[in-house]
């Protein structure tokens, strides 16, 4: 089941993140969301982009145990053709996030620095 199906546009600003929850982002090697390739899917580890920890474009199933994007993503950029889901591991995958073609942006809180798999349907 899906939890909650959000989508970020640019033209509403949806999801920006209050002043409280922001990252600064002004950590070295901070990338923002044009450093994502086209035709891919990127995570970041902070709001408005960030350091890129995930980027795929293969269809599947992408468990992130043992990788930097465990529990780090933050902000997405889907540039990809493909719906992405962002899961949390609660003892069943659990969605917290579906990312549609184009759709980029902040995470809401409930569910930045939670994901545990990446899916990417085709």
């Amino acid at each position: 089941m899906i939890s909650a199906i959000l989508v970020l546009t640019a033209s509403t600003g949806a999801g920006v993140a209050s002043a409280a929850e922001a990252r600064t982002g002004s950590e070295a090697g901070v990338q923002h969301y044009d450093s994502c390739t086209a035709n891919y899917f990127c995570g970041y580890d902070w709001l408005t982009g960030g350091n890129m920890v995930f980027q795929e474009n293969a269809c599947g199933l992408y468990k992130l145990a043992g990788s930097p994007a465990i529990d780090k993503i933050a902000s997405i950029d889907n540039k990809s053709t493909h719906t992405v889901l962002l899961m949390d591991w609660v003892g069943y995958w659990d969605v917290i996030w579906e990312s549609l073609p184009g759709n980029w942006g902040d995470l809401p809180a409930a569910a930045h620095d939670k994901a545990d798999a990446i899916f990417i349907l085709c």
